[in-house]
């Protein structure tokens, strides 16, 4: 019993060895290689680094754009202590205020000095300031101003168109008369309604030059130039002796081509 025992267990183990063995070499190709696998996966994952995403570039304003958000900034914030008076806002702008003009005073004496350093900058010393400084420019001025109308009193005449009932061609006509003989002009008087006044009594009649001028206001004063037969006006209404030169100088510079404005030919 016990020899047929034994051999029924022998038996047993025979006929299922290949099935073990069979499943022993199919786990071992599965269950060993993919041990395997993980593992080498792992081993490489712990090899490998990390690497951090890489931070964005910060955005460089331009100091245009620098300047433009400070000032949103303290409007903004002026508006806040409007809106919400509270003393955190208060201070807030404040503070923003004082730093805007504490930059404002660096500018400014920066400036002031690199103006000293720099004179070919410095537009005061071309047009100065300071009360003696502006009379000195001023009868500079003068005498070039004086200088160049008195050359155009050489080889040009005033036309004075006038009407004897005209209130302005009665207070006007003095200062033409020596406004003419300061500098040396030849005038002309021309009277719109044939009556002279008490500085030219006996003025010239020429409607039609009037009418070719578009003289419609007076007093009026024409600047001729002989030599090309033109004409440019100096101007209309009544004029102080500062701005009769002022115009005249501009009706000098019309005759010589100098402006846009055309002259006209009689």
């Amino acid at each position: 019993m016990k020899a047929f025992t034994h051999a029924i267990f022998m038996l047993s183990i025979i006929l299922s060895a290949p099935t073990l063995s069979a499943s022993f070499y199919d786990d071992k190709a599965r269950g060993w290689f993919w041990y395997e696998e993980n593992n080498v996966a792992a081993e490489e994952a712990e090899q490998e680094p990390l690497h951090a995403p890489e931070p964005s570039p910060a955005v460089v304003m331009s100091p245009s754009a620098q300047l433009k958000a400070q000032g949103v900034a303290l409007e903004n914030a002026m508006a806040t202590a409007i809106l919400t008076p509270t003393p955190e806002n208060y201070v807030e702008y404040l503070a923003l205020s004082k730093a805007v003009q504490e930059q404002s005073q660096t500018f400014a004496s920066g400036f002031s000095q690199a103006i000293t350093q720099n004179p070919s900058y410095d537009y005061s010393l071309e047009s100065p300031n300071n009360a003696q400084a502006i009379i000195a420019n001023n009868e500079l001025t003068n005498e070039q101003n004086n200088a160049t109308i008195a050359t155009m009193a050489d080889e040009n005449a005033l036309l004075f168109f006038f009407r004897s009932d005209c209130p302005y061609c009665h207070r006007f006509a003095p200062i033409v008369k020596k406004f003419s003989g300061f500098f040396g002009f030849t005038v002309i008087p021309i009277s719109l309604d044939g009556q002279g006044l008490s500085e030219y009594p006996y003025p010239k009649e020429n409607l039609q030059l009037a009418h070719q001028l578009k003289i419609k206001v007076v007093p009026a004063v024409a600047l001729m130039k002989p030599s090309t037969n033109e004409l440019a006006i100096v101007g209309f209404g009544y004029s102080s002796w500062t701005e009769l030169i002022k115009k005249m100088l501009f009706a000098g510079q019309k005759l010589a081509g100098n402006t846009e404005y055309d002259t006209v030919k009689y």
